[in-house]
Formats: C-alpha cells, sequence, structure tokens
C-alpha cells in the first residue's frame, strides 16, 4: 500500500483509499466472522464473491470498509469480514457476495446444506399474498424470503387452513419493532416483541430465514439472530399455507400509523379523511389493525424459497 493510502487511512476517507488501491479477487465463500458478540451470526459459503484485504486500518475502519463495499457492489447478498492483529501490523479481511449457498445457524447447534426450491418469484401483487406448501412443514425445513420490507408494515403468516395461525411474523418498520404471535382456537394469544437494534428496514433487501425448530420457529434477518417463537402447536405437516402481506404509502408525507406518538392535529386530520376512502380492514391480533387506504403494496425482488437441511 501505497504512502499516500496509509495516510490516507488515518482519516474517514479510509475505505474510499484501499478500494482505488486494492485489486479484488474471486473466491468461492463468504465467512461471515462477528465483531459484534450481541449477535448470533449464521456462517455461510456464497458465490459469485469478491475478496478485499487491506493493511494498516484500525478494527472501525476495516468495518466501514466492508460496509461501504456492501453499498457500492449490489446486490451483495452477504458480507463478512475479519480482523487480525500481529507484531507490527493489521489486518483485513472483507468478502461480498451474491448468493447463499451452505449455511450454519449457530443457534440451531448444526450445520447444513440448503437445497432450495423456488416457489415464487418478482412479483407484484395486492395487499395479500397466499402459497400452498403441498407437504407441510417438518422439522430442519427453512422458509426463505427474499424482499425489500415497505415502510409500514411487513407481516408473513404460517397457517393451518382454513383459519389457524401456526406463527404471524410482523415486520413494524417505522417502530423497528419484530412482533409475532399465533391464532388458535378462535383467539389470538399473547403477543411477543423484539426491537431491531438497526435502522428503520422498510426500502433495504433482506433475506427472512424462518427455520422449523423442533421447539421453536428461529428467525433471522440476513444471517442475524432476531428471535425465537416457541411453538404453540405441533402439527408441522398441517401447515399448508403461507400467507404474505404488504403495506407501504405512497406518499412519505402522510403518516401511516394511527398510534405514532410524533403525530401532529394535522396528520391526525388528514387521516380521518382517509378513513372515509378505506377499502377496508383486517384484524390481524397482533396489537395493530391493517388499514388498506391509499397504500402502494407488493415487494422489490420478492423470491419465495423453501430449503429443506441435507
Amino acid at each position: 500500500m501505497s504512502v499516500l493510502c496509509y495516510v490516507c487511512c488515518q482519516g474517514w476517507l479510509c475505505a474510499l483509499c484501499v478500494l482505488a488501491s486494492v485489486a479484488p479477487a474471486v473466491y468461492g465463500d463468504c465467512d461471515l466472522n462477528s465483531q459484534q458478540p450481541d449477535f448470533t451470526v449464521g456462517r455461510l459459503s456464497g458465490n459469485a464473491c469478491q475478496e478485499v484485504r487491506s493493511q494498516y486500518v484500525t478494527r472501525a475502519q476495516c468495518t466501514l470498509l466492508c460496509l461501504h463495499r456492501n453499498r457500492k457492489r449490489a446486490p451483495g447478498r452477504c458480507i463478512g469480514f475479519s480482523f487480525s492483529r500481529s507484531s507490527d501490523n493489521t489486518h483485513c479481511l472483507c468478502r461480498v457476495c451474491e448468493g447463499v449457498g451452505a449455511i450454519d445457524f449457530s443457534a440451531m447447534k448444526s450445520s447444513f446444506h440448503l437445497r432450495k426450491r423456488l416457489l415464487a418469484e418478482d412479483l407484484s401483487f395486492p395487499p395479500l399474498r397466499e402459497f400452498g406448501l403441498a407437504e407441510g412443514l417438518a422439522v430442519g425445513k427453512v422458509i426463505h424470503v427474499l424482499l425489500t420490507p415497505l415502510s409500514s408494515r411487513t407481516i408473513l403468516f404460517v397457517m393451518i387452513p382454513p383459519d389457524t395461525t401456526a406463527f404471524a411474523l410482523e415486520i413494524r418498520s417505522q417502530q423497528r419493532v419484530v412482533a409475532r404471535n399465533a391464532y388458535l382456537h378462535g383467539a389470538w394469544g399473547p403477543e411477543e416483541t423484539e426491537t431491531l437494534l438497526t435502522d428503520n428496514p422498510a426500502g433495504r433487501e433482506m433475506d427472512i430465514f424462518i427455520i422449523v425448530g423442533a421447539d421453536a420457529f428461529v428467525v433471522y434477518f440476513d444471517t442475524v439472530f432476531i428471535c425465537t417463537f416457541y411453538h404453540r402447536i405441533f402439527d408441522f405437516t398441517s401447515m399448508t399455507l403461507l400467507q404474505i402481506l404488504g403495506e407501504g404509502d405512497d406518499d412519505d408525507d402522510d403518516d401511516d400509523d394511527d398510534d405514532d406518538d410524533d403525530d401532529d392535529n394535522d396528520d391526525a386530520a388528514d387521516d380521518d379523511d382517509d378513513d372515509d376512502d378505506s377499502d377496508g380492514e383486517r384484524e390481524i391480533g397482533l396489537n395493530t389493525k391493517v388499514s388498506f387506504r391509499r397504500a402502494t403494496y407488493g415487494f422489490i425482488h420478492f423470491a419465495l424459497y423453501l430449503h429443506h437441511t441435507a
């Protein structure tokens, strides 16, 4: 690395400097080495990977380098980095891959390959879309949804037809909250919630993994462990229907959450006017009501997969 780049890397321009001076190489894996002990992170092997190495950088600069490269070289479906220190130098390794092959979810205490079966892709659909799972679910299967959450909420229902919901997962983008529940015997149970430590997920393409464990559904966003939902019903083979609901505003100036404490009087008045044009509402039992009004529905680059562990 040149002297110019060494000096550059002492400041915030480190990522730009290293990218300009280090030629990437192509490799076949994308190991995610967590630099944040609070997270439970999966380890991946990917495809179409690029690797960047740099020296004389701090741990923070290494992180910045990898994040910058992920933004600039879309689609970058997985990103990993490692940082090490020798007696006279520091080393940063960054990998960005476009696809996911094998995966190791540490919360499952096992490693496995994913045999992918595409159920749907590149759809533009109305508020609620249904997908049949002919053989139902089983312990070890993985529901994998690639989508871009909308500005209001995105909800996934794992159902036993006609009216039992074994698992409902809701991403409340504006509140950065993940809620989950089940609808059994004609009633919703107690809601469980988790606050996301990341920014608002709306508008950011993400992979959602729902692993069917022996005791619980285990949820990961982009291989980062989010939550578990212990089974309230164990009839996996009868879980033959997956529903996905999305809602987002087509006008960023209008607030669609009636429970937002930051709404001013004008916005509240606008919401009252909008109620007259409502296309209907659906009670989902997750301490919220989805209102289908003045909204844009559908997902960008949507894909749904069902994985079988090998």
